[in-house]
């Protein structure tokens, strides 16, 4: 880990840890929305199906059609409530696994230009600004969602204690070059 020069450069062997502090921070955000998915098509379903003497009670009261929809399905959204984060947790353990140990070794190597990601096995991502439309500081990542949709992060403990501020202002700055936004959390 350098210090003092333009380039911060910090070695990790990535743990499941890190992985799932990065998981953690997108998943209350995909399940909300895959939530309020499949609470609306459950409830077109629901009414699709529903039997015809319910039909004069909903047009009357609507929300009698709500509350009844609710008393027929809360043991579904329970079940997926609690299921969907297990199975998502599940998954990406499993995937995890299956990561080759080389793969999970990191260098990390950040400058004016972007980001410079090489593992042991020999592979590189090189990652220019232009590319870092948003990002995010927690307590133990930085992130940055690309134009693509698709998020990157680098995690702290890859660096020196001393770089954090010095490369948060390096990311803040290239990614305001390259597109817009960065906000801390």
């Amino acid at each position: 880990m350098q210090t003092g020069s333009p380039k911060i450069i910090g070695s990790i062997d990535l743990t499941f840890r890190d992985d799932l502090s990065f998981l953690a921070s997108r998943l209350p955000r995909f399940c909300l929305i895959t939530y309020g998915t499949g609470l609306a098509i459950l409830f077109g379903i629901w009414i699709a199906v529903s039997p015809a003497t319910y039909w004069p009670y909903m047009r009357e009261y609507p929300l009698w059609g709500v509350e009844r929809f609710f008393s027929d399905m809360w043991l579904s959204a329970a079940i997926a409530v609690v299921g969907i984060p297990l199975l998502i947790l599940a998954i990406h353990a499993l995937q995890w696994r299956r990561f080759p140990a080389p793969n999970k070794a990191i260098t990390y190597t950040v400058d004016t230009t972007g980001v410079l990601t090489t593992d042991a096995a020999g592979a590189g991502l090189n990652m220019p600004w232009s590319m870092v439309q948003r990002t995010r500081r927690t307590r133990s990542l930085f992130l940055m969602q690309l134009t693509t949709g698709a998020w990157r992060y680098l995690p702290m403990r890859a660096f020196a204690a001393a770089d954090h501020d010095r490369l948060w202002d390096l990311i803040q700055a290239g990614s305001k070059a390259g597109t817009a936004g960065a906000t801390s959390a």
